[in-house]
């Protein structure tokens, strides 16, 4: 599976982009295959791709090649984003 590109602004991004980054975790888990993307490397969204388990596995110049797959995953509730338990949607 591969992320061609998400963009989003204002207050909602980590949880929005938590949201759908985690739901495409649960579908290449199921079907046991692996996500990848380029994100830009001063993106503050590598933060939200490094805790939700993607790893760097090359470099580009201006862009960061990043992969998620089950096998390097924790468990899907272990790996779940904080901003999204207990949200009160608020």
């Amino acid at each position: 599976m591969r992320i061609w590109k998400i963009l989003f602004g204002g207050a909602a991004v980590g949880c929005v982009g938590a949201a759908i980054l985690e739901a495409l975790q649960d579908a290449s888990r199921a079907r046991s295959s692996s996500i990848r993307a380029f994100v830009e490397q001063f993106n503050p969204a590598r933060r939200l791709y490094h805790r939700l388990g993607f790893t760097e596995t090359a470099d580009h110049g201006v862009y960061v090649e990043i992969e998620w797959s089950p096998e390097m995953a924790s468990p899907p509730a272990a790996g779940r984003s904080p901003e999204l338990e207990g949200s009160s949607g608020a």
